[in-house]
């Protein structure tokens, strides 16, 4: 069973910055930057050494490996650019490996709902 989310204020913080950033960019220029996203890799992996030593790292690389796989098939079908990818590995590396599957899950359920309306 999947543990609800939970994340403190530091990581809704850093979470918000990262993805506010790249939705601006996403909506003006229709691409994701790779400088946020590396921000968002290391300030993910800073903090969560920062708040919980080895565990924190350790959060941090499951929560980037599950973001990148995840959506890795939908990339190699043509269904993601490479920048989804790399945005979802680095909101993985901040929220950790639970959170990156809430994320997931919410993220499927707007997006399908935003493709069906605009059908």
């Amino acid at each position: 069973m999947l543990a609800a989310p939970s994340l403190d204020l530091t990581g809704e913080i850093l979470l918000g910055i990262l993805v506010s950033v790249e939705a601006v960019y996403d909506i003006r220029f229709r691409r994701i930057p790779n400088w946020p996203v590396l921000a968002g890799i290391v300030a993910g992996f800073g903090w969560n050494a920062l708040s919980a030593g080895i565990p924190g790292l350790g959060r941090a690389a499951a929560g980037f490996g599950l973001g990148f796989i995840l959506y890795l098939p939908l990339y190699l079908i043509r269904g993601l650019r490479a920048g989804d990818v790399k945005l979802l590995a680095a909101v993985g590396a901040i929220a950790g490996p639970v959170n990156c599957m809430w994320i997931l899950i919410l993220t499927t359920i707007l997006g399908a709902q935003s493709y069906w309306s605009l059908s």
